[in-house]
């Protein structure tokens, strides 16, 4: 949750009553409840994104397969389980899973968001820089998009577009820390202290 206003809580792409959310620290326990008696896509990838947040990626990426069994067709598993191996190291099974919810979701700007993250994280950043261009044309409000954008002009030596998506990023979210690290780690590579300085605290 980003911000509130009375029962209605931004969640990053939207507002959410309240009442029909669940805190992160308890969806785990009540997504496996609701699995328990009968397992859906939806409630597997929704226990997938709990066990994601703590950090149990291979937990994660079962709540994943088990869902794609039940609906092969269902974006968001593909899209949490490329993030997942991503985050496990298995790149090239990343991409696949990541090709595939490109192919089912080409509207929301997701799944290119964390194809650029692997490809970024591969070193291969024209790849990279490609798909989160085609990420920000379909969802320009991203703080994440804007900020791993940022992250490959910095590799590819764009310092004046990476300080613009830093500073977009922070515009959309003045609260957005990695966007503040980002552009920290720039000005101190510029040799700009001060900015630095202002920017880790």
């Amino acid at each position: 949750v980003l911000k509130s206003q009375g029962e209605w809580a931004w969640v990053g792409r939207g507002w959410l009553r309240s009442s029909d959310g669940v805190p992160i620290s308890e969806a785990e326990a009540f997504f496996t409840a609701r699995i328990a008696r009968k397992p859906t896509p939806f409630d597997l990838v929704s226990r997938a994104r709990a066990l994601f947040q703590r950090g149990d990626f291979s937990a994660a990426c079962d709540d994943c397969n088990q869902a794609l069994q039940l609906n092969p067709d269902f974006a968001a598993a593909w899209t949490l389980r490329g993030r997942c191996r991503s985050e496990l190291a298995e790149y090239d099974a990343a991409l696949v899973d990541l090709a595939e919810a490109v192919r089912l979701d080409g509207t929301s700007g997701i799944p290119q968001l964390y194809r650029g993250v692997v490809y970024l994280k591969r070193g291969q950043l024209p790849s990279a820089l490609r798909d989160l261009n085609d990420s920000l044309q379909l969802d320009a409000k991203s703080p994440l998009a804007l900020t791993t954008r940022g992250r490959v002009n910095v590799r590819l030596d764009n310092n004046t577009a990476a300080a613009a998506d830093f500073a977009a990023a922070l515009t959309l979210n003045p609260y957005y820390v990695p966007a503040y690290n980002a552009r920290a780690n720039l000005a101190f590579g510029n040799g700009d202290y001060q900015q630095a300085a202002d920017d880790y605290t």
